[in-house]
């Protein structure tokens, strides 16, 4: 997968780490660097984009995560997917599709990407 991260490099390290010891290959990698915690909510949707695009670029790269709950990617996610051909997840997203599969719901049909359209059962 292609990895975009706001975080510093310490953090997003540990990051890489945590999702290769899952098993997952991340192909691309991008970050903002950015070390103030408060200043990732104004982090632009065309940044995001942009970004996201460029860790797209990669033929092993699959998908796209946006990692941290503070990104504002909600409103990006579908207009990612449909320009880069691949599925975006959020940390946000990916959380809440999480827990409805814990608690065995149904996801609402208007969220946003495709990882709603994954199966439930």
């Amino acid at each position: 997968m292609g990895l975009v991260s706001p975080y510093i490099a310490s953090i997003s390290d540990r990051l890489r780490t945590v999702i290769s010891d899952a098993g997952i290959t991340v192909a691309q990698f991008g970050s903002f660097n950015e070390p103030i915690e408060g200043n990732v909510v104004r982090i632009t949707a065309q940044s995001l984009r942009d970004a996201a695009m460029t860790m797209a670029k990669g033929q092993t790269c699959e998908g796209v995560f946006l990692s941290c709950t503070n990104l504002r990617t909600l409103d990006v996610i579908e207009d990612i997917e449909q320009a880069i051909g691949k599925p975006v997840l959020s940390s946000n997203q990916v959380l809440a599709w999480h827990m409805l599969r814990l608690a065995k719901k149904a996801p609402a049909q208007t969220a946003p990407g495709r990882l709603w359209q994954v199966r439930q059962d």
